[in-house]
């Protein structure tokens, strides 16, 4: 468990619950502490929509903990709740031994950034299908601007202009990690594209990222975590 859960790793919560006509919860959270002759966890309390979530004793949760290049499940249950240096603190005991994930649905981040996109034609995909990226002679000039609504390691929703379902676009988001600058540069299949209730002059348009590089992937995930703990940081210093 130690080579696998480190003090500092990412981890996501997914509730589980009985009643399958309410939505689950899903939440974000870091490794504080492992112990692993008990096998239990000492994890962040999470924050929602910017504010902090006290779990209860005794909820279960289906938890994904990141490493650099895996994905990795366990059911888990809270068993103890305290608080260390201000900061919440829960421990969850691992029910079940830890697998390898090798796909699944990322926790979805909602935030507004600008993001460009580009319908693909038929030359732009084999392009990428061949290079994994696109030369900037084939998007200068063909590149629409939108927002992002949310962002997740798998995809993103974003406003915009009307896409039909089933079409490809070339997505180029810029985003800050640390000090550096990066742009994720990826092909992504539009999955739905809807009037937001009561507007007719915006679509909001859901993508599912396609053969995006494990690289760009990780560093966008790393993004969303330091994006999620700065507003736990930023709530907590409130």
């Amino acid at each position: 468990m130690e080579k696998i859960l480190v003090p500092g790793g990412r981890l996501e919560l997914n509730e589980i619950i009985s009643d399958k006509t309410k939505k689950a919860n899903t939440y974000l959270s870091q490794i504080y502490d492992i112990d692993e002759k008990e096998k239990k966890v000492s994890i962040a309390m999470p924050y929602k929509e910017g504010r902090l979530v006290v779990l209860s004793m005794g909820m279960s949760f289906d938890a994904f903990f990141y490493s650099k290049t895996r994905l990795y499940h366990s059911r888990v249950t809270i068993v103890d709740r305290y608080k260390s240096n201000n900061l919440y603190v829960l421990v969850v005991e691992l029910k079940t031994p830890l697998n390898k994930v090798q796909r699944r649905q990322f926790f979805r981040y909602e935030v507004s950034m600008p993001v460009s996109y580009m319908l693909m034609d038929n030359d732009a995909i084999t392009v990428y299908e061949k290079t994994g990226e696109l030369p900037d002679s084939m998007t200068e000039g063909r590149l629409t601007e939108g927002q992002t609504i949310d962002i997740s390691g798998g995809g993103l929703k974003f406003a915009g202009a009307h896409i039909e379902k089933g079409s490809m676009v070339y997505i180029q988001l810029f985003y800050t990690l640390g000090s550096a600058l990066y742009c994720l540069r990826t092909a992504a299949s539009v999955v739905e594209s809807v009037n937001p209730p009561g507007r007719r002059d915006v679509f909001h348009n859901r993508v599912s990222f396609e053969n995006v590089k494990s690289d760009d992937r990780e560093l966008f995930i790393r993004f969303i975590f330091e994006e999620e703990r700065k507003q736990r940081q930023n709530e907590r210093g409130k």
